[in-house]
């Protein structure tokens, strides 16, 4: 079945009245090829993940069917069409998921829109009005046939137009199919973040609800529990506690100024790629960025961890105080967890930035959104906000983006450990030129 998304027109003329509309009863031309138009007929296919979609047609003429009564007597209509798990179009030859607009009478089943006398001629365009969530429009193909020949045309545009019928000249030479293509939506970047023994370690603090954290716990990290057990150079398994708590709201600790426990990459290096030098630190964007992070992470195995000697001196990791933490609420962070500390080095005014020594061992990864950040009282004066997060299943990191987080002077300046945080004395609110910080 055809698989386009395709809009066409009928416009018949009014000054003509003995040209008539081809009633149902006529000879049928049945199932449509897709990109075959059929003589005096539109047809409306779609391509794409299964669910429901919703159209509206308009015409020049009243050549639209009536899916109520079966005749074709309108000049806008509404047309669904629901893509089935299994649903199959063949697109030229290519087997594709989708469906068409079809309806079953005494002559058989049929999957055209419209039906045009063949010395009218009539214009329909069709416009994708319902998508299913999670699913985005692609683009718009129109199969038009006239004559012989038939041509096709693809629009990115959610709109497309396509011609039945014929003139006295040259009657029932018009025609044309539309196919509609949608594709999934791509799954939400995940926050590349580095955590520290800071943050999540062995005796560490946590609340393991979501509530406040105090000096008396009420929780805290096990061995097992944080894979303390098994670290390594590039262990890169979930933590087991994370693992096993998927969906869980806990509350954790994010370290002191001048000791933070949370850490922002701002520059994939290229020393993360196999075949560059181990002191190559240039930044790396696009394609190369996302392969150069899924090495660091251990995708798709711990084999792909850059070796010791090109993780130190990595330019822009950035230590996050309550102004970045505040500024990661609602986003989906995928972290890479030390065993001991990270390293900074304040080298402003240098390529490298806020630098910083990932060499060690870790404990794995961890997946989770940034729900709540909260002053934490009761411990030291340069203690850090806690950080509520609910724990997510590894499957959702993959995609990646960075987080343009605010510089601070040096390791005492700004304090800034009360949520939501304060402007006040970074050197920079964004490693990149940006507004306030963001997620890119």
């Amino acid at each position: 079945m055809p698989v386009a998304l395709t809009a066409a027109f009928l416009s018949a003329c009014a000054d003509a009245p003995t040209t008539a509309v081809r009633s149902p009863s006529s000879p049928s031309q049945h199932l449509i090829p897709i990109d075959v138009p059929q003589r005096e007929l539109v047809a409306l296919c779609k391509s794409g993940p299964v669910g429901t979609y919703t159209f509206d047609a308009t015409a020049t003429h009243p050549v639209l069917r009536d899916a109520t009564t079966g005749a074709y007597s309108l000049t806008a209509a509404t047309y669904t069409i629901v893509v089935s798990a299994g649903s199959t179009i063949d697109d030229g030859g290519t087997i594709v998921p989708g469906a068409c607009y079809t309806f079953t009478d005494a002559n058989g089943t049929h999957n055209h829109i419209a039906l045009v006398g063949g010395t009218v001629d009539a214009t329909v365009t069709v416009v994708e009005t319902g998508i299913p969530a999670g699913i985005d429009f692609d683009h718009v193909v129109v199969y038009q046939r006239t004559g012989p020949t038939i041509a096709s045309s693809s629009s990115t545009t959610n709109s497309a137009s396509g011609m039945a019928g014929g003139t006295p000249a040259t009657p029932a030479t018009l025609a044309a199919n539309i196919v509609f293509y949608n594709v999934a939506e791509p799954p939400p970047a995940s926050v590349l973040l580095i955590i520290d023994e800071d943050g999540i370690d062995n005796g560490l603090h946590y609340h393991g609800s979501g509530g406040l954290i105090t000096p008396s716990g009420p929780n805290f990290f096990k061995i097992a529990e944080v894979n303390d057990d098994i670290p390594g150079k590039k262990q890169r398994d979930v933590l087991r506690f994370f693992a096993s708590n998927e969906n869980r709201l806990i509350t954790v600790r994010t370290g002191q100024t001048g000791d933070e426990g949370w850490f922002a990459p701002n520059c994939i290096p290229a020393k993360w790629l196999p075949l560059a030098s181990k002191d190559n630190n240039a930044c790396q964007t696009n394609g190369n960025r996302q392969t150069a992070i899924n090495n660091y992470f251990g995708v798709p195995s711990e084999a792909n961890v850059p070796e010791q000697e090109r993780l130190d001196k990595v330019p822009h990791v950035i230590p996050l105080r309550a102004l970045g933490l505040n500024a990661l609420i609602g986003k989906t962070v995928c972290a890479v967890v030390y065993d001991s500390d990270v390293g900074i080095n304040y080298d402003h005014g240098t390529p490298l930035g806020v630098n910083g020594n990932l060499q060690g061992e870790t404990l794995g990864i961890a997946a989770f959104d940034v729900v709540a950040v909260t002053t934490l009282s009761g411990f030291s004066s340069s203690t850090l906000p806690q950080v509520t997060i609910r724990i997510r299943s590894s499957s959702v990191c993959g995609t990646w983006a960075l987080f343009n987080a605010p510089v601070p002077k040096s390791s005492s300046v700004p304090l800034d450990r009360l949520a939501p945080g304060s402007t006040y004395n970074y050197k920079s609110l964004t490693v990149w030129p940006a507004p306030t910080p963001i997620i890119y």
